[in-house]
């Protein structure tokens, strides 16, 4: 699995005819990569390809603690919430690429919208999660742990000294191709602004070369 900084100086490599790799910033093509890769994610996503891919998945153990936020009514259902946000997913049509399960593995938990989980019913085999600003809600109250295994778009690195373009980029490897290709053909078709110089006058003009 490739990191950022690796993916940044492939592109640079495919750019270098054209010059145009000395005006962007690793900053800036890091930018085109996570957008990029979530686009490919999210068309390849219908697909059991991608879920064969198991370096792909990231398994967490999640804490909760209770949790009523979802709504004010005194009739509302109690739920859990993870202690801390979870790390970014990639998204595809039907919602976050994520799966949740109590830590036996005897249940899991359905998908929702954050605004329908408080509608849910609460009985039966019914059990449901959503994201709420970051967060992982699911509908049960009494569990203090779960476990996650989703398609993380970075990695969970507390307290880590790690540059973020040395994080490596979770992405299945048949899409590591389309990728690059489509990063460096977007960033052939930027036009950047030319650098300008100051004249004697105080006036800014643009370089053009001559003497």
């Amino acid at each position: 699995m490739k990191t950022i900084r690796e993916i940044v100086y492939a592109v640079r490599g495919m750019l270098k005819a054209t010059n145009q790799d000395d005006r962007l910033s690793n900053r800036q093509i890091a930018h085109h990569i996570y957008r990029i890769a979530q686009l490919l994610i999210r068309r390849d996503a219908d697909t059991r390809r991608l879920y064969r891919e198991e370096a792909f998945w990231q398994i967490l153990c999640v804490e909760l603690e209770p949790f009523s936020g979802i709504c004010g009514d005194t009739d509302c259902p109690q739920f859990a919430r993870s202690k801390d946000p979870l790390p970014e997913l990639y998204q595809s049509v039907y919602g976050p690429l994520l799966t949740v399960l109590t830590l036996d593995w005897g249940k899991s938990y359905t998908y929702t919208h954050p605004e329908g989980l408080g509608r849910k019913p609460q009985f039966g085999r019914a059990r449901y999660f959503s994201i709420v600003d970051g967060y992982l809600v699911i509908s049960s109250s009494y569990l203090k742990k779960v476990e996650v295994r989703g398609a993380f778009l970075k990695p969970l690195l507390p307290g880590s000294c790690t540059s973020p373009l040395d994080y490596p980029l979770y992405i299945p490897s048949h899409l590591g191709v389309d990728l690059e290709r489509l990063i460096t053909t977007e960033l052939r078709n930027i036009t950047l602004p030319i650098p300008q110089d100051e004249r004697a006058d105080n006036t800014r003009g643009v370089q053009t070369g001559k003497a």
